[in-house]
């Protein structure tokens, strides 16, 4: 369903899913393999995790 999206809108879910990940200023590896393999997925970048 998400793959079928334009690439505006999948770019705009990985990114907010990034931004909840570190809205507690903490990422841990599992939460950031998870988000590098949605990504892949999606055929979008993953935005700085910082």
């Amino acid at each position: 369903m998400l793959h079928g999206q334009i690439r505006p809108v999948r770019d705009s879910f990985v990114r907010h899913l990034a931004s909840l990940v570190l809205e507690d200023g903490h990422i841990s590896s599992l939460e950031k393999n998870l988000l590098q393999l949605l990504a892949s997925t999606l055929a979008v970048r993953l935005p700085p995790l910082v």
